[in-house]
């Protein structure tokens, strides 16, 4: 196995690189080796104030490192790339949702970045704002039981996200609930690594969220990040999915082989699964836009939908936030 030394020299430190490892494992293996020669933090740029702190790895993709840091003094997440195309693609997604210009405030549900350009030296990073955690972290935290007022909260706000990310023609691709971030009581959307802006297309996306029109190989457009994200709902509200023959098959690819009559079908089955009478309403109505043939879904109406909904479980339940909140 070969090996170089290089020299780091905006800390005056030397570690070690393997050209064997993957990119994202050589970006850790050298924070790590900073911190083991005795660094308690790593500053990283400093005109921006931008460091790194030990122990705070956060997230590792097949293209990007998120490590917790701050920016001048403010805890941030540092998505860290070895190549700078990853770098700059995500930055041109949020460019186009304004989410560098007021650094006071998270723009409609999207994270605010602080930072963008090179970092180690050799590496580039963008660094944003840091949330509690994913949809999915919280869903496994609560022993994946989520109460219908929070659902309800955590769709309606990912629709008005949805809706700001439509709006300034951005597809985002890849909605699941990883890629779904809270912080507090807000709901927020990230990752945009495989996101698109003006109708150009990309094939990848994650195939259990995956759309009907992207197993039929259609180019995806606003309702296709819509059905991704009614199925991450579904997800966290154990609504049953996929199974065909005792196999997990993707949503999407069923809904591709069904015909009208029956699409409408799951679609009200889907909904029956939650026992509140306004909850069975608002799913009803979200469920059907995802076979409307429409390009886009109703904003409007099913954030209407969902508000009614929220205040009549919120009537019954007593309850006002989500719950692990409520200690």
């Amino acid at each position: 196995m070969n090996s170089h030394l290089y020299f780091l020299s905006i800390i005056g430190l030397s570690f070690l690189t393997i050209g064997e490892m993957t990119s994202v494992s050589l970006i850790k293996s050298n924070i790590l080796h900073l911190f083991a020669n005795g660094v308690p933090e790593v500053t990283v740029s400093k005109d921006h104030h931008l460091k790194l702190l030990n122990k705070g790895k956060l997230a590792e993709t097949d293209h990007a490192l998120v490590w917790k840091g701050t920016y001048d003094n403010k805890a941030v997440a540092c998505k860290l790339f070895c190549d700078k195309k990853y770098m700059d693609e995500e930055m041109k997604i949020f460019k186009a949702l304004n989410a560098t210009k007021n650094l006071d405030k998270e723009p409609h549900e999207i994270p605010r970045i602080f930072y963008h350009g090179p970092i180690l030296g050799k590496y580039h990073a963008i660094a944003m704002t840091l949330f509690d955690g994913t949809l999915l972290d919280r869903y496994v935290k609560q022993d994946e039981k989520l109460s219908d007022f929070s659902i309800l909260l955590i769709f309606k706000q990912a629709v008005e996200a949805l809706e700001f990310l439509h709006s300034n023609k951005v597809l985002h691709n890849d909605i699941k609930p990883e890629n779904i971030f809270l912080r507090g009581s807000e709901v927020f959307f990230s990752d945009f690594h495989l996101s698109t802006l003006n109708g150009y297309q990309k094939r990848p996306c994650s195939p259990m969220f995956g759309s009907a029109s992207y197993y039929a190989g259609f180019d995806r457009d606003p309702m296709d990040d819509f059905e991704s994200l009614l199925y991450s709902i579904w997800y966290i509200g154990n609504v049953p999915m996929g199974r065909v023959y005792g196999r997990d098959i993707p949503e999407g690819r069923i809904l591709l082989g069904l015909d009208e009559q029956e699409a409408i079908s799951r679609m009200v089955e889907k909904s029956k699964h939650f026992k509140d009478k306004n909850v069975q309403k608002a799913f009803r109505f979200t469920n059907m836009q995802i076979i409307s043939g429409k390009s886009k879904p109703d904003y409007k109406e099913i954030i209407k939908k969902l508000t009614e909904a929220i205040a009549e479980v919120s009537k019954t339940t007593g309850q006002e936030r989500f719950e692990w909140l409520t200690f």
